[in-house]
């Protein structure tokens, strides 16, 4: 798999903030561990949602892993699925209207991100109970992009739309479902009670495709589609349908597409290493499990 300059280089900052993980913690920090869930919705910017418009949301889930290595700073585990959707019939663009494109499809992702605290964050401490952060990492997911065609859904990239199933003539090969992402967050996080916090975050997914919803190229020639193909890679209301003249834009194939996972969440947290009593300095009012 060939990665681009930007990939390479976002991942060499992503691989050196996760090393420094390793030294910016002092060895008698507190440290914890948190498990938790969050749940929200999911959206895509792309070809058939040029504007992050949010008419067409999907659900999310996610389940989360937390190691506090100290009051700041974190690294987290995720695993979460989304679901993403986009429909040119409810665009306000004319030419949207017109070529009549759609797509779902589910996300299955796995992600590991560092997240800082703006402000110092420790549990059953009212001076430092609450904070926004941000955060960053690396993530590994699984697309499928899919519509509706005869009363079935079709698996669009087995259609193969923009010629992927005519390589030989054409210079479109299918496209991997299996790609990576940078994951680019901003969070709010409130200690609750005891050992729970409570969060909200939108984290927006930087993609390396064109294809999450299989519109990237121009149109090719009719008789280098089959019967599904044909009618899919066209399906616009207009006769003759002169809109998919060969080598009419049918998407923006230089902007890739993205998308984002947004939703509240909430943790449960178990200490590492003993909290420090009053008499040690803590500041605060410390209130009792």
């Amino acid at each position: 798999m060939k990665f681009s300059k930007s990939f390479k280089s976002t991942f060499t900052v992503i691989a050196t903030s996760f090393l420094l993980l390793f030294f910016v913690h002092k060895a008698n920090a507190q440290q914890s561990i948190e498990i938790g869930m969050m749940a929200g919705v999911a959206n895509y910017y792309g070809d058939i949602n040029p504007n992050f418009s949010l008419k067409q949301l999907g659900p999310s889930l996610s389940i989360l892993a937390k190691h506090n290595y100290n009051h700041y700073i974190s690294l987290k585990g995720a695993l979460s699925y989304g679901k993403i959707k986009g429909d040119d019939s409810v665009r306000d663009l004319a030419f949207q209207e017109i070529r009549n494109l759609s797509f779902q499809s589910n996300i299955l992702e796995a992600s590991a991100q560092v997240e800082l605290n703006f402000f110092k964050y420790e549990i059953e401490n009212l001076n430092h109970f609450f904070t926004p952060y941000i955060s960053t990492g690396l993530a590994y997911f699984h697309f499928n992009p899919k519509t509706e065609y005869k009363g079935e859904m079709v698996n669009l990239v087995e259609v193969g739309t923009e010629g992927q199933n005519a390589t030989d003539l054409t210079d479109n090969e299918a496209y991997q479902l299996n790609q990576f992402s940078i994951p680019f967050g901003l969070g709010f996080k409130y200690w609750v009670a005891g050992p729970w916090t409570i969060g909200a975050e939108v984290t927006y997914r930087k993609t390396f495709t064109d294809y999450l919803d299989d519109v990237s190229d121009v149109y090719i020639d009719e008789f280098l589609l089959d019967g599904p193909g044909r009618d899919l890679a066209d399906p616009s209301f207009v006769e003759p349908k002169n809109i998919s003249r060969p080598e009419r834009q049918r998407g923006d194939r230089i902007t890739k597409d993205h998308y984002l996972f947004a939703g509240v969440y909430f943790t449960y947290n178990f200490q590492l290493t003993k909290c420090p009593s009053a008499k040690k300095g803590t500041k605060g009012f410390i209130l009792g499990n």
